[in-house]
Order: structure tokens, then sequence, then C-alpha cells
């Protein structure tokens, strides 16, 4: 990790972690979050910002495409949380496993608590964390909202 100095004092900056996948649950691959760095590291840590993208509860790669990108090159760290769903993509199809909620609400609460956990290491602020969310993703948001 690059220490970068800025004023009187250092701060972390690791731009290996932009576009690395981060799974929310121990031993399971999905469902995962995305990270994008923050393509210019503020003297102080930066807002971090964790979007749900869109696809009626059936996907989770719809609608809110690039929106981590755009957030991460005006320095806010974009995470985009690949939450359980009834099709997926990939492993992150509940399929048969019964009903699909709370699943995807359990997956946001996990990762607003990772990005906490893991603040120092994302150099972001724990008190500055946020969620956008597009169509299905946004009802997911309001409820982390409302939890």
């Amino acid at each position: 990790m690059e220490l970068q100095r800025h004023s009187s004092f250092h701060v972390p900056h690791d731009p290996s972690l932009h576009g690395t996948s981060m799974p929310l649950w121990p031993g399971r691959e999905y469902a995962n979050m995305q990270l994008f760095q923050a393509t210019a590291p503020p003297m102080h840590r930066c807002a971090a910002m964790l979007i749900f993208r869109g696809g009626g509860y059936r996907i989770n790669n719809g609608s809110g495409d690039g929106c981590a990108e755009f957030l991460a090159s005006r320095g806010v760290m974009g995470i985009e949380v690949f939450y359980r769903t009834t099709e997926g993509p990939g492993a992150c199809a509940v399929g048969s496993e019964g009903s699909l909620f709370p699943k995807p609400l359990h997956d946001a609460v996990r990762a607003i608590r990772l990005v906490r956990h893991k603040a120092r290491e994302f150099n972001v602020d724990p008190n500055r964390i946020g969620v956008v969310g597009f169509s299905a993703g946004g009802h997911l948001a309001g409820l982390l909202c409302g939890s």
C-alpha cells in the first residue's frame, strides 16, 4: 500500500482495490460486492456509496451500470453490491432454495457492516457511507434505510 503525503499527515491509498470483488459471506462466492476506489484520494478518508442495481429481483445487473465508476471518478468510493436474486447472474440465483426475501436485505445489511468494518483498509470514513439504488435496487436501498 502506497502512502501519499498531504500536508502534515499520511493518507493510505490502495489503487489495487479498484475493480476488486469481495464476497459478502465467508465461504461463499456470491453474494459479493465490487469495489471502485476513488481515483483522486482526498486529504481525509473519503465517503463510500453502495450501489444496488435494478432487475426486478430476478437479476441484479440491470439499470445503474457505470454508477460506481462515475462516483469513483469524483472522489467517492463506489461499491456495487451483487445481492441474491431469483435468476442470478450466476451463483447469485436463489433458484429453488425457497423464498427470496429477506435474503437480498440480509445481503444489503451485510455489505454496510463489511464496509464499516473495513473502513480503515478502504480509506473510507465509516460515518460517510450512503446507498443508492435503481429500480428494484432502489426498493432494496429504501428497505435498508428503513430497517
